[in-house]
């Protein structure tokens, strides 16, 4: 894989009986949407980081990286609940933070769910704690060592192609390195 040559190791889960998905992008005209249909995530196991490969990457790694896709199927509370005092940082997209919100019983306020989640029990406090949600067209929230951060979203020209698959690629938080640099990096 090319991304190993600069020290990304990944374990990916593979399986000769499950599709792992699909994704599709239409364009049309100057209008671009995409749709994802993540069938693998519903066969998700915690097997497969008892793998050799799986193992080695838990034992040399320094920076973890764990998409939530396997926590969006009805799954019960209990074991995604269970992982965020081992994370160091949290993120996601609107509706991830007002669904958590929800969940929670806290309030729909954008800077409190970020807050909130920022300050969710670490199993570690040698990390800092952060979290960050975009909130579509509105201001981007995010939270570094106790701190609300905010962040206007900036409004842009047309372009020849305008993404419109709502799925948070052209949003603030859409890559955790520029999450962290934003959030940890910052003078803001």
């Amino acid at each position: 894989m090319c991304v190993q040559v600069d020290g990304v190791n990944v374990s990916y889960l593979e399986n000769d009986d499950f599709k792992t998905g699909m994704s599709a992008v239409c364009v049309h005209k100057l209008k671009l949407s995409q749709a994802a249909e993540l069938s693998g995530v519903n066969n998700f196991h915690h097997d497969q980081l008892a793998k050799t490969g799986g193992q080695e990457i838990i034992n040399t790694g320094l920076f973890f990286y764990s998409t939530g896709f396997h926590f969006t199927v009805r799954v019960p509370q209990g074991p995604p609940m269970a992982g965020i005092p081992f994370a160091d940082s949290g993120f996601g997209n609107e509706s991830v933070a007002k669904t958590l919100g929800k969940v929670l019983d806290w309030s729909e306020d954008s800077q409190e769910i970020t807050l909130k989640t920022a300050q969710l029990e670490k199993a570690s406090g040698s990390h800092c704690n952060s979290a960050g949600f975009p909130y579509g067209a509105d201001t981007a929230v995010a939270v570094h060592q106790g701190k609300v951060n905010t962040f206007d979203v900036l409004k842009r020209a047309a372009s020849p192609i305008v993404d419109m698959s709502g799925a948070g690629g052209a949003s603030l938080m859409a890559s955790p390195l520029a999450y962290l640099r934003i959030c940890c990096f910052s003078s803001a």
